[in-house]
């Protein structure tokens, strides 16, 4: 049988030169074959054929760095031989041998060569590994910050491109989110009262791998606090001592800053001249500050005071000097006068005096330090007094008297006046006063006068003013009331105080008179209204007048018509009364029939009787009328009757 290329003719205990060949297969002789010369013979042959290798390669990658390649050959074979190679002078004779700690030079081909230790026969296969590199970040510095200052900002950095990288913060009080990806900008840190820690995980990756996290950390330190010794008070030319003393923020040392020099020493001495504030503040090794704090230091002052300012006296007045004082170390005070008085105590001391003549004072004050002695002055003058002068520019006059009175005292002497008139009016610097009006007497004017020292005097003149009584004009004349057929009238004066008098009559005959008493006669039968005046003078003067109108009145007349003829045609319809004299408010009209009975009744003296009872006409015939009324002077009763012919 011919085999494939390669192959072996084979007989079993005879060989011969066989056509082998092709496919690895073999030329066999059937076994028991006993026909060696022809080469024929019966038989059964059993045939095994082995096949050709077929090697295959692969990998479970692509890798990331430090991972582990795994190379994966062929199986299912015991006597297959492995034979692996690869970058970097790699070989193993495992099936699938693993690499660990896989760096990208180990990235490229690998081969495999595969035999059978069963047939001399081989075949190769191969796989491309890839190794990712690991992406990595740069070590980032650990930040401290002060509270309100802001961070540096941080940028990651890798030696693999286009990696990402996502970070994690533990703590956002620090002002930092809680997570973020790519670079972190500044931001101003916060913490109040502790530290503030922010622990960041930065972690880098790329499309294929994540490298290992890296760790930093933000401090962000609170303000540091500071405290200061007490105010103080010291004497002047003494020194003070200041004491500041940090705390918090972090920790120190912690370094002053005080206001007046660079020594940073938290203990400083100080010996101002003036009262002075000095501040300070610490900062600690991160540059934190504190807030300001001041020290005050005050100086007890020297010894200042006053001391009454210089003063006038009238003489023979006294006054009080008084002097005070403060400063030094307080009290007591020693208060040491010109005058010879001493006195230990408050700060503050009088003296009186009243000098004869114009006299200088002073007084030294001292306490119980080394101040500076107080010496201050003062001048008393003793001024000269005004004298109060007065000029009426009319002293007598007639009532009601107005008064001009005039200031003539000496104007270099004369600030101030005051005026009091009669005990009741009232003037304050004026130098001409004018006086309300005053009544018949003799009245009294005080001036009281202050110069421009303050000194003052006061005169009083009594019975300066005089006022004469007003003549009173009073007249009364008869008969009265006055009729207008009565008109010749009687005028008695009865005035007060007169010395002569004047009288004036309207329409009256005489018109005017300038006697005592006048008889007048005023026009006859006729009402009338006229006005009557006397003026009254005094022996000094002095006017008064009267004015009174005399009223004629008309007599008490009657006139009643004795017919009337209420027809109906234009003339005579009404019955009426006409009456002078009378009260027009008291006035009463009734008319009777034959019977007696009342059939008309009126009040009114202007209303007509139309000759009707009770809405109709009466009979003609004869009606009697009575009249009630009264005098329009002197209520004096009147009745009127008659008869009225009614008539058609």
């Amino acid at each position: 049988y011919g085999g494939g290329g390669g192959g072996s003719d084979n007989f079993s205990g005879v060989n011969f030169i066989g056509g082998g060949g092709g496919g690895g297969g073999s030329s066999l002789v059937p076994a028991g074959w006993g026909c060696a010369q022809n080469g024929f013979g019966d038989g059964s042959v059993s045939i095994t054929y082995t096949g050709g290798i077929i090697a295959t390669a692969s990998n479970t990658g692509p890798y990331c760095e430090e991972e582990t390649i795994q190379l994966n050959g062929p199986g299912g074979v015991p006597t297959y031989i492995y034979s692996w190679t690869g970058p970097n002078g790699f070989t193993s004779n495992a099936q699938s041998p693993s690499i660990p700690n896989a760096t990208p030079a180990m990235s490229g081909v690998y081969q495999l060569i595969l035999t059978d230790s069963s047939c001399p026969e081989s075949d190769t296969a191969t796989t491309t590994v890839v190794v990712n590199p690991k992406p990595d970040v740069d070590a980032v510095t650990d930040q401290i910050v002060c509270h309100g200052d802001n961070t540096q900002a941080v940028s990651f950095n890798g030696t693999v491109a286009n990696t990402v990288f996502d970070w994690t913060n533990d703590n956002t009080t620090t002002g930092l989110p809680g997570t973020g990806s790519g670079d972190i900008a500044a931001f101003q840190g916060n913490a109040v009262g502790t530290v503030e820690v922010s622990n960041v995980e930065v972690t880098p990756s790329t499309a294929f791998c994540v490298g290992d996290p890296e760790s930093f950390s933000i401090t962000v330190l609170p303000s540091p606090t500071i405290s200061v010794s007490n105010d103080t008070t010291i004497c002047e030319n003494g020194t003070a001592t200041l004491i500041a003393t940090g705390a918090g923020g972090g920790g120190g040392p912690y370094t002053y800053f005080w206001d007046f020099t660079t020594n940073g020493d938290a203990i400083q001495y100080v010996d101002p001249l003036n009262p002075t504030s000095y501040s300070v503040y610490v900062e600690n090794p991160y540059g934190c500050e504190s807030g300001t704090e001041v020290i005050d230091v005050t100086l007890n002052p020297p010894l200042t005071g006053t001391i009454s300012p210089f003063d006038t006296v009238c003489p023979g007045y006294d006054t009080d000097l008084f002097a005070t004082v403060s400063g030094g170390i307080g009290q007591p005070y020693t208060f040491v006068w010109s005058e010879g008085s001493t006195f230990t105590g408050v700060g503050n001391h009088s003296i009186n005096v009243a000098p004869a003549a114009t006299t200088d004072y002073s007084v030294t004050i001292t306490d119980g330090c080394e101040s500076t002695p107080l010496v201050m002055g003062t001048n008393v003058r003793v001024a000269p007094l005004p004298v109060p002068e007065v000029d009426v520019l009319n002293p007598v006059q007639c009532e009601p008297a107005i008064f001009d009175i005039v200031n003539t005292t000496d104007p270099a002497l004369s600030q101030y006046n005051y005026w009091l008139v009669d005990g009741t009016q009232q003037f304050l610097n004026q130098d001409t006063i004018t006086t309300t009006e005053m009544w018949a007497g003799e009245y009294d004017v005080q001036l009281v006068v202050t110069s421009y020292e303050g000194c003052v005097d006061s005169v009083t003149w009594s019975e300066l003013l005089s006022v004469d009584p007003k003549p009173v004009a009073d007249f009364k004349y008869s008969p009265n009331p006055v009729l207008m057929f009565n008109t010749q009238v009687l005028f008695t004066n009865y005035s007060f105080n007169g010395y002569t008098y004047q009288w004036f009559f309207e329409d009256g005959v005489p018109s005017q008179s300038t006697q005592t008493n006048v008889q007048v006669l005023f026009p006859d039968g006729v009402e009338g209204r006229y006005d009557v005046q006397l003026i009254t003078t005094s022996e000094l003067g002095c006017v008064d007048t009267m004015n009174q109108e005399l009223i004629v009145y008309p007599e008490v007349l009657i006139y009643a018509p004795n017919a009337f003829t209420p027809d109906g045609d234009e003339h005579n319809q009404t019955w009426r009364v006409f009456m002078e004299g009378i009260d027009v408010y008291d006035f009463e009209l009734l008319i009777f029939n034959r019977w007696g009975e009342v059939i008309w009744e009126s009040h009114d003296l202007e209303v007509g009787w139309d000759g009707t009872y009770g809405g109709k006409p009466v009979e003609t015939g004869m009606y009697t009328w009575i009249i009630r009324t009264k005098d329009l002077q002197n209520d004096a009763k009147y009745t009127f009757d008659g008869h009225i012919n009614l008539l058609k």
